[in-house]
């Protein structure tokens, strides 16, 4: 797997350490999809686990929600 998406993964804490941690800048919409790159390149296998659960609160409105789709769709088609 090249990348995981941004929505609901899981780190060791260690990789996260040794890639610096996540880029909470706030401009910079993609972080966790940044990590999983990062994580990848320095060695760690991704893995995706079609059995597990993540369930989320989403605050946002109907429009939040649509245009957050759009933009995993797309990223998933490149």
């Amino acid at each position: 797997m090249q990348f995981l998406p941004e929505t609901s993964v899981v780190y060791r804490k260690r990789a996260l350490l040794e890639i610096g941690g996540l880029n909470d800048d706030e401009r910079y919409d993609y972080s966790a999809l940044d990590a999983s790159m990062r994580v990848k390149a320095f060695g760690y296998d991704l893995v995706h686990e079609p059995e597990a659960l993540c369930y989320h609160h989403f605050s946002g409105g109907l429009v939040s929600l649509f245009y957050g789709h759009c933009r995993f769709k797309k990223l998933m088609q490149t």
